[in-house]
């Protein structure tokens, strides 16, 4: 039975072996991908979970198309990217709760990359510094709740990269959690 045409370039990121593909209500183990072949074997299962893929992303920029200075500290840029996805764990939630209750190891999945085009803000390091002392007070004025989220973005990130230099960027994608909030 084909269950779906699945798009070979993000193949890794859905169907990787004890992965939970839920179709029609019903729930599939995947046992076993071919990634040459582009073939998942699956088995129905009972399960009370589903499972989420925990990806490693790398941007590259390929090229700059334009570039505008917004200020003397900020340069709005576009252009193409490369988008390097590595699959490393992947981790199963209740379905009821969406609590984790296990991570498990992937070996063998292929990494995945896609070309595509993005904006992107560059800034002068005095800037980031600034900025990042100014997000942090911020974050301190909100309500107990959205400090949480905000925090808990900017842990997860920090979990991923020790480097303060790379930090600034994790307190970037805390903000953009904050300003979903909004």
């Amino acid at each position: 039975i084909v269950l779906e045409q699945a798009d070979p370039t993000l193949l890794s990121l859905r169907f990787y072996p004890g992965a939970i593909v839920t179709y029609a209500s019903k729930h599939f183990m995947v046992s076993d991908v071919d990634y040459v072949q582009r073939k998942v074997t699956c088995k129905a299962v009972n399960v009370n979970y589903y499972t989420e893929v925990v990806d490693n992303d790398r941007i590259c920029v390929r090229n700059v198309v334009k570039q505008r200075r917004l200020s003397h500290a900020v340069v709005l840029n576009y252009g193409g990217v490369t988008i390097s996805k590595s699959f490393v764990r992947y981790k199963k939630r209740h379905l009821k709760s969406g609590l984790v209750f296990e991570t498990l190891q992937l070996a063998g999945v292929p990494s995945v990359d896609i070309e595509s085009e993005a904006m992107w803000l560059t800034f002068a390091p005095p800037f980031a510094q600034g900025f990042m002392e100014q997000f942090t007070a911020a974050v301190r004025e909100h309500s107990p709740s959205q400090r949480k989220e905000v925090e808990a973005a900017g842990a997860k990130e920090k979990e991923k990269e020790k480097d303060e230099d790379i930090s600034f960027f994790g307190g970037l994608h805390a903000l953009a959690h904050l300003l979903e909030l909004f």
